[in-house]
C-alpha cells in the first residue's frame, strides 16, 4: 500500500459474550471500531469501544495503549441502562456504555491497536484489536508538537540561573474572558537531562478551564538556544490551552521539578547530580466581554456554527421525537449554552449533552451536541421558534448572532386526556339517577327509644382499654424494628466497606511489585482499579460511566469534601494519563502515587455517604 492513500470506513468488530457459569443471565459483549483505518500525519480519527451488558453493571472500562496518537479529546455516554424486577425478585439489567476517543495522528507507519477490557461482576472481558495505517501526509508542522524554537527576546516568566531555570510564557497577556490564552512550560538547562525530569508541583490554573496541547507519548527533544551570551538546552515540558472565566488578575502558578544531570561516559566528570528549580507565577490580566452592544444571556466565546434537525417531521401525538442542535467550530465548545423557548402544545424534557473537544495544532475547539426529546400533546403543526446562539469573536471584537434554519412538525391524532369527570353527568355512583327518585317519606319523631340494652357497653369491658392501646404499640414495634434493621444494615455497610479498604491496601502492594519490575501500565491500571472499587463499595454504586467533570459533582452531592473529592478525582485523571507519560514510568514518580493513594484510603474510609439517587 502506497503511501498518503487514504480508505475509506473499514469498521473492524469482534464481540466477546461471556456469562459466569452461575448466572445465565449475564451476558457482555465488547467492540471496538474506528471510522477510519487509514489516515496520514495531522488527520484526526475517532476510535469508539462499546459494551452491551445483560444482568450485571460495567464497573471499569480500561482503554488500550493509544500512545502512538495524540488523543485530543474523550467522550462517555450511556444512551441505554434498563432495569426490571420487583420487589424481592432479582433484578436484571441492560445497559450499554460507549467511550470514544479523538485521535490525532503524529506519526507515519503501521499501529497495532490491543484489544480493550471491560470489568464487569467481577470479570474482565476484552474486546478486539484494530490495525491503523497512518501516511507521511503533505508535509509542514505536524500540530501538537513543541515549536522549533522557544520564544527570543526579554527573559520574561522566569528568573536567569546560570546552571538551569523553568520558564513560563504564556502568548496573550490580556485576553477576553473566555478567549484561550496559551501557556507553555520550558526547562532551561546548561547540561544534558539524563532522564525524564520528576515533576513535584504542576502548574496551577485557578480561574481557568484547561485543554492539554501535548501527547502523552511525547519524548522531550531539546532545542538550543543562547540566553544571555551563554547557550542553554530547552525542553518543553507543559504546554496548554488555558480559557479565563472571569475578568480581572489571574495566575497562572509555578512548576516545580527536578532532574538529573551529567553523563556516566564523562571521563573528567563521571559524578551524576540532582537539581531542582521551580518556575515563577505568571499573572494574566483578564477583559471583560463589552458591554456595548452586549445581548442578555450566556454567551459563547469563539467561531462557531449553529445546525439543527428534527428525528421525524410527522408523529402521531403523544409520540417522542428528538430535537438535536449541533455547535461545532474554534472556542470553548463546552461554555455555549443553549435553553429551548417554550412551544404552547408541545411538552419539553430535559436535554442530553455531549461534548467533543479538538484542538488543531494550539487552536482548541470541538463540537456540543444538545438532544431534547418533545412530546406534542396535542394534534397541530408546529413551528419551532429560531435556535439562537449569541457569540463574541474576540478576533474581531465584536457581538454576533448565528442561527439555525426554522423547523416545522406536524402531529396527528387526539389529544392526550387530561380531564377530569364530565360535570353534566348527574349519575350517582351506583348507577342512579337522583332527579327521578321518587321522594321520600319520614315516619314520626321519636323522642326516646323503646329498646332496653341486655348486655353491658364494650367500653365497660377490661380489654376495652387493652385493645385500644394494642394498634399504637403495635406501630410504634414496627417503627422500632425498622430502625434496628436499618442500623444493622449500615453497620454491615461499613463492615463491607472496611473489608474493601483492607483489601485494596494488600493489592497496593501487588501494585508495587509491578513498579518493581517496571511495569509501569500494569502498576497504574491496578492502583486505577483498587481507587475505584473501593470508592463505589463506599458509595454503593458504580462510577464507571461518569466523566471525571460529572464524578466530581456527584461525589460532593453524596456529602464528601470538596477538597477530598478534588484530589480523588484528580488522582483518578492522573493515573489514567500517567499510562502514557513519560515521566509516569519513573520509579519515584510510582512510589509518590502509592503513597497518595494510600491516604486517600485512608479518608475515603472516614467518609460517610449521604443518600442519594442510587442509594435510595
Amino acid at each position: 500500500m502506497s503511501r498518503g492513500q487514504v480508505g475509506r470506513l473499514a469498521a473492524v468488530l469482534a464481540t466477546l459474550c461471556v456469562a459466569p457459569a452461575h448466572a445465565s443471565a449475564q451476558s457482555v459483549t465488547v467492540s471496538m471500531t474506528a471510522d477510519r483505518t487509514q489516515v496520514q500525519v495531522g488527520e484526526q480519527l475517532e476510535v469508539q469501544i462499546r459494551a452491551d451488558v445483560s444482568g450485571a453493571d460495567v464497573s471499569n472500562v480500561e482503554p488500550p495503549d493509544l500512545s502512538a496518537f495524540r488523543v485530543v479529546g474523550q467522550t462517555v455516554a450511556r444512551p441505554m441502562q434498563f432495569r426490571f424486577g420487583a420487589g424481592n425478585r432479582q433484578q436484571i439489567i441492560q445497559s450499554t456504555t460507549v467511550y470514544s476517543y479523538r485521535l490525532q495522528a503524529v506519526s507515519e507507519g503501521r499501529f497495532e491497536i490491543g484489544p480493550a477490557k471491560v470489568y464487569a461482576a467481577g470479570r474482565s472481558y476484552t474486546s478486539n484489536g484494530l490495525t491503523l495505517v497512518v501516511g507521511a501526509g503533505g508535509g509542514g508542522a505536524t500540530p501538537g508538537v513543541p515549536p522549533a524554537q522557544p520564544p527570543a527576546g526579554p527573559l520574561d516568566g522566569a528568573v536567569f540561573d546560570a546552571q538551569a531555570f523553568v520558564r513560563t510564557v504564556v502568548d496573550r497577556s490580556s485576553p477576553w474572558v473566555g478567549q484561550q490564552a496559551t501557556v507553555t512550560v520550558y526547562l532551561y538547562t546548561r547540561t544534558q537531562v539524563r532522564s525524564s525530569p520528576v515533576i513535584h508541583r504542576e502548574p496551577t490554573a485557578d480561574g481557568f478551564w484547561v485543554h492539554d496541547l501535548l501527547s502523552p507519548a511525547r519524548t522531550l527533544e531539546p532545542q538550543r538556544q543562547v540566553v544571555s551570551g551563554l547557550p542553554y538546552n530547552v525542553y518543553v515540558l507543559r504546554r496548554f490551552a488555558a480559557f479565563p472565566l472571569r475578568s480581572g488578575p489571574l495566575t497562572i502558578g509555578a512548576l516545580e521539578l527536578s532532574f538529573d544531570t551529567g553523563s556516566v561516559l564523562d571521563l573528567f566528570n563521571p559524578q551524576i547530580a540532582t537539581v531542582r528549580r521551580a518556575g515563577v507565577p505568571v499573572t494574566i490580566d483578564v477583559k471583560p466581554l463589552p458591554e456595548q452592544g452586549r445581548p442578555g444571556g450566556p454567551i459563547a466565546v469563539g467561531t462557531f456554527e449553529l445546525a439543527a434537525r428534527l428525528d421525524r417531521t410527522q408523529v402521531a401525538t403523544g409520540d417522542a421525537i428528538t430535537l438535536t442542535a449541533t455547535i461545532s467550530g474554534t472556542g470553548n465548545v463546552s461554555d455555549a449554552q443553549m435553553t429551548l423557548p417554550a412551544i404552547p402544545g408541545v411538552r419539553v424534557l430535559q436535554p442530553q449533552i455531549r461534548d467533543q473537544v479538538t484542538a488543531q495544532g494550539d487552536l482548541v475547539g470541538g463540537t456540543r451536541t444538545i438532544e431534547w426529546l418533545l412530546v406534542p400533546e396535542r394534534a397541530g403543526t408546529y413551528t419551532f421558534p429560531d435556535l439562537a446562539l449569541p457569540t463574541f469573536d474576540p478576533v474581531r471584537g465584536a457581538y454576533a448572532r448565528v442561527a439555525a434554519a426554522p423547523l416545522t412538525l406536524v402531529a396527528a391524532g387526539n389529544a392526550i386526556d387530561s380531564a377530569g369527570p364530565d360535570p353534566t353527568d348527574t349519575t350517582s355512583p351506583d348507577g342512579t339517577n337522583p332527579d327521578s327518585a321518587e321522594p321520600l317519606t319520614l315516619g314520626p319523631v321519636r323522642t326516646r327509644s323503646d329498646l332496653a340494652r341486655g348486655v353491658r357497653p364494650v367500653t365497660d369491658s377490661p380489654w376495652f382499654s387493652v385493645a385500644l392501646a394494642l394498634p399504637p404499640a403495635l406501630w410504634l414495634a414496627l417503627v422500632l424494628a425498622g430502625v434496628i434493621r436499618r442500623r444493622l444494615r449500615a453497620r454491615d455497610g461499613f463492615a463491607v466497606a472496611e473489608r474493601a479498604v483492607r483489601v485494596a491496601r494488600r493489592r497496593l502492594g501487588k501494585a508495587r511489585t509491578l513498579a518493581s519490575n517496571g511495569d509501569a501500565r500494569g502498576f497504574y491500571g491496578e492502583v486505577s482499579q483498587v481507587l475505584k472499587e473501593v470508592l463505589e463499595v463506599r458509595l454503593g454504586e458504580a462510577v464507571g460511566g461518569y466523566t471525571y467533570s460529572q464524578l466530581l459533582g456527584h461525589l460532593v452531592s453524596r456529602g464528601m469534601e470538596q477538597d477530598l473529592a478534588s484530589r480523588l478525582v484528580d488522582e483518578l485523571e492522573g493515573l489514567e494519563f500517567a499510562r502514557f507519560s513519560v515521566s509516569g514510568v519513573e520509579t519515584d514518580e510510582m512510589g509518590h502515587c502509592t503513597r497518595r493513594v494510600g491516604a486517600l484510603l485512608e479518608r475515603i474510609d472516614r467518609f460517610v455517604p449521604e443518600a442519594g439517587e442510587a442509594a435510595r
